[in-house]
Protein backbone atom coordinates (compact mmCIF):
# COMPACT_ATOMS: atom_id res chain seq x y z
CA UNK A 1 0.00 0.00 0.00
CA UNK A 2 1.07 3.49 -1.00
CA UNK A 3 2.09 6.26 1.77
CA UNK A 4 -0.43 8.42 0.44
CA UNK A 5 -3.25 6.21 0.55
CA UNK A 6 -2.73 6.19 4.54
CA UNK A 7 -3.61 9.91 4.29
CA UNK A 8 -7.06 11.59 4.56
CA UNK A 9 -8.86 11.23 0.85
CA UNK A 10 -8.60 14.10 -1.64
CA UNK A 11 -12.16 14.44 -1.32
CA UNK A 12 -11.84 15.23 2.64
CA UNK A 13 -9.03 17.19 2.26
CA UNK A 14 -10.98 19.66 -0.56
CA UNK A 15 -13.93 19.21 2.07
CA UNK A 16 -12.45 20.80 4.54
CA UNK A 17 -10.10 23.22 2.82
CA UNK A 18 -13.81 24.56 1.39
CA UNK A 19 -15.12 24.86 4.70
CA UNK A 20 -12.58 26.90 6.53
CA UNK A 21 -12.26 29.23 3.34
CA UNK A 22 -15.72 30.48 1.73
CA UNK A 23 -14.57 31.42 -1.27
CA UNK A 24 -18.15 33.84 -1.11
CA UNK A 25 -16.46 36.02 0.91
CA UNK A 26 -12.67 38.19 0.71
CA UNK A 27 -11.52 36.84 3.99
CA UNK A 28 -11.59 33.19 4.97
CA UNK A 29 -11.78 32.61 8.83
CA UNK A 30 -8.74 33.46 11.67
CA UNK A 31 -5.28 31.97 11.19
CA UNK A 32 -4.64 29.25 13.76
CA UNK A 33 -1.79 31.18 14.81
CA UNK A 34 -1.45 34.53 15.01
CA UNK A 35 -5.45 34.93 14.64
CA UNK A 36 -4.72 37.67 11.76
CA UNK A 37 -7.58 37.23 8.67
CA UNK A 38 -6.86 35.21 6.01
CA UNK A 39 -7.06 36.53 2.42
CA UNK A 40 -8.12 35.15 -0.68
CA UNK A 41 -5.50 34.62 -3.01
CA UNK A 42 -2.98 33.74 -0.28
CA UNK A 43 -1.32 30.94 0.38
CA UNK A 44 -2.21 28.75 3.91
CA UNK A 45 -1.82 25.64 4.87
CA UNK A 46 -3.89 23.18 7.07
CA UNK A 47 -2.60 20.29 9.31
CA UNK A 48 -4.80 17.16 9.94
CA UNK A 49 -4.48 13.98 12.09
CA UNK A 50 -6.34 11.02 12.90
CA UNK A 51 -6.25 12.17 16.99
CA UNK A 52 -8.60 14.64 18.94
CA UNK A 53 -6.75 15.09 22.21
CA UNK A 54 -9.85 16.63 23.67
CA UNK A 55 -11.48 13.84 25.10
CA UNK A 56 -8.18 12.50 26.52
CA UNK A 57 -8.21 10.22 24.04
CA UNK A 58 -4.80 9.90 22.47
CA UNK A 59 -5.60 6.46 20.55
CA UNK A 60 -6.03 6.96 16.52
CA UNK A 61 -9.43 7.45 15.42
CA UNK A 62 -10.91 6.30 12.18
CA UNK A 63 -12.10 9.82 11.06
CA UNK A 64 -9.71 12.53 10.14
CA UNK A 65 -9.70 16.02 12.29
CA UNK A 66 -8.51 19.00 10.59
CA UNK A 67 -7.04 21.75 13.66
CA UNK A 68 -5.20 24.50 12.50
CA UNK A 69 -5.37 26.45 8.84
CA UNK A 70 -2.10 28.59 8.77
CA UNK A 71 -2.27 31.96 7.09
CA UNK A 72 0.74 32.65 4.47
CA UNK A 73 2.70 34.60 7.27
CA UNK A 74 2.35 31.73 9.51
CA UNK A 75 2.25 28.91 7.21
CA UNK A 76 3.87 25.53 8.24
CA UNK A 77 5.82 23.32 5.69
CA UNK A 78 7.24 20.82 7.78
CA UNK A 79 5.99 18.93 10.95
CA UNK A 80 8.32 19.60 13.62
CA UNK A 81 8.62 16.45 15.90
CA UNK A 82 5.50 14.33 14.48
CA UNK A 83 3.81 11.83 17.18
CA UNK A 84 4.90 7.77 17.33
CA UNK A 85 1.33 6.49 16.98
CA UNK A 86 -0.60 9.42 15.04
CA UNK A 87 -0.66 9.50 11.24
CA UNK A 88 -0.28 13.43 10.29
CA UNK A 89 -0.40 15.65 7.50
CA UNK A 90 0.57 19.36 6.38
CA UNK A 91 -1.58 20.54 3.60
CA UNK A 92 -1.13 23.59 1.54
CA UNK A 93 -3.24 25.84 -1.18
CA UNK A 94 -4.31 29.03 -2.46
CA UNK A 95 -7.32 30.65 -0.34
CA UNK A 96 -9.91 30.76 -3.01
CA UNK A 97 -10.74 34.02 -4.70
CA UNK A 98 -14.11 33.08 -6.69
CA UNK A 99 -14.12 29.32 -7.12
CA UNK A 100 -13.83 26.57 -4.25
CA UNK A 101 -10.33 24.82 -3.49
CA UNK A 102 -9.78 21.83 -6.42
CA UNK A 103 -5.84 21.70 -6.29
CA UNK A 104 -3.59 21.00 -3.03
CA UNK A 105 -0.30 19.93 -2.33
CA UNK A 106 1.00 17.86 0.89
CA UNK A 107 3.83 19.56 2.15
CA UNK A 108 4.85 16.96 4.64
CA UNK A 109 3.38 13.92 6.44
CA UNK A 110 3.95 11.49 9.17
CA UNK A 111 2.29 7.86 9.56
CA UNK A 112 2.06 5.87 12.86
CA UNK A 113 5.21 4.08 12.55
CA UNK A 114 6.80 7.10 12.28
CA UNK A 115 7.97 10.00 14.81
CA UNK A 116 8.43 9.90 18.86
CA UNK A 117 6.40 8.83 21.07
CA UNK A 118 6.69 12.25 23.39
CA UNK A 119 3.51 12.52 25.83
CA UNK A 120 1.51 15.82 25.61
CA UNK A 121 0.69 16.01 29.58
CA UNK A 122 4.35 15.45 30.37
CA UNK A 123 5.81 17.99 27.99
CA UNK A 124 2.60 20.62 29.25
CA UNK A 125 3.15 20.10 32.61
CA UNK A 126 7.25 20.67 32.13
CA UNK A 127 6.90 23.83 30.26
CA UNK A 128 3.86 25.51 31.54
CA UNK A 129 3.12 23.49 34.62
CA UNK A 130 -0.41 22.50 33.68
CA UNK A 131 -2.13 19.75 32.38
CA UNK A 132 -3.51 18.66 28.80
CA UNK A 133 -6.66 19.08 30.24
CA UNK A 134 -6.00 22.91 31.76
CA UNK A 135 -4.73 23.57 28.43
CA UNK A 136 -7.44 22.42 26.71
CA UNK A 137 -9.96 24.69 29.07
CA UNK A 138 -7.44 27.50 28.43
CA UNK A 139 -6.31 27.55 25.21
CA UNK A 140 -9.48 25.80 23.12
CA UNK A 141 -12.17 27.05 21.83
CA UNK A 142 -15.11 24.66 23.05
CA UNK A 143 -15.50 21.81 20.69
CA UNK A 144 -12.54 22.37 18.88
CA UNK A 145 -10.61 18.99 18.32
CA UNK A 146 -7.00 18.84 19.94
CA UNK A 147 -3.84 17.77 18.26
CA UNK A 148 -0.60 17.65 19.22
CA UNK A 149 0.01 20.26 16.88
CA UNK A 150 -1.32 22.93 19.41
CA UNK A 151 0.80 21.92 21.86
CA UNK A 152 3.83 22.39 19.62
CA UNK A 153 2.51 25.91 18.58
CA UNK A 154 1.85 27.01 22.00
CA UNK A 155 5.28 26.20 22.64
CA UNK A 156 6.59 27.65 18.99
CA UNK A 157 4.98 30.80 20.50
CA UNK A 158 7.16 30.86 22.73
CA UNK A 159 9.97 30.35 20.57
CA UNK A 160 10.55 27.20 22.20
CA UNK A 161 11.26 24.24 19.96
CA UNK A 162 9.83 20.62 21.57
CA UNK A 163 12.89 18.39 19.76
CA UNK A 164 15.40 19.99 21.92
CA UNK A 165 13.08 19.17 24.93
CA UNK A 166 12.66 15.62 24.42
CA UNK A 167 15.30 12.74 23.90
CA UNK A 168 14.78 10.02 21.17
CA UNK A 169 12.38 7.93 23.33
CA UNK A 170 9.69 11.23 24.30
CA UNK A 171 11.28 11.72 27.72
CA UNK A 172 11.68 14.98 28.66
CA UNK A 173 14.82 15.84 29.68
CA UNK A 174 14.75 19.12 31.73
CA UNK A 175 16.14 19.83 35.39
CA UNK A 176 13.99 21.49 38.00
CA UNK A 177 16.03 24.85 37.32
CA UNK A 178 15.11 24.32 33.58
CA UNK A 179 11.30 23.18 33.91
CA UNK A 180 11.21 26.64 36.07
CA UNK A 181 12.95 28.85 33.96
CA UNK A 182 10.82 27.71 30.95
CA UNK A 183 7.33 27.76 32.68
CA UNK A 184 8.52 31.35 33.67
CA UNK A 185 9.51 32.56 30.01
CA UNK A 186 5.96 30.40 28.85
CA UNK A 187 3.96 32.02 31.18
CA UNK A 188 5.60 35.77 30.07
CA UNK A 189 4.99 34.97 26.15
CA UNK A 190 1.17 34.00 26.87
CA UNK A 191 0.88 37.21 28.90
CA UNK A 192 2.51 38.97 25.96
CA UNK A 193 0.32 37.49 23.05
CA UNK A 194 -3.03 37.87 24.66
CA UNK A 195 -2.32 41.54 25.35
CA UNK A 196 -1.11 41.86 21.53
CA UNK A 197 -4.31 39.76 20.31
CA UNK A 198 -6.67 41.70 22.13
CA UNK A 199 -4.92 44.98 20.70
CA UNK A 200 -5.04 42.98 17.09
CA UNK A 201 -9.25 42.55 18.35
CA UNK A 202 -9.67 45.75 18.49
CA UNK A 203 -8.32 47.26 15.49
CA UNK A 204 -10.28 45.16 13.42
CA UNK A 205 -13.36 45.90 14.59
CA UNK A 206 -12.59 49.99 14.07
Amino acid sequence: MSREKLLPPHQTVRSVFNRWLDHEDDTHGDCGYCSNRIQGGSNVSMYVSDVDLSDGDTSPSEGWYAHQIYCEDCKRVQLLCPREGVTEALYGAIAPVSEPVVEYGICDHSLASEGVDWSPDAVLEATTGASLRDFINDFVKDGAPVGHIEIVDLLRSSEIDIRKLIDDSGTVQLSTEERDALQDHVHRANLRDRRQSKAVSKSQDR
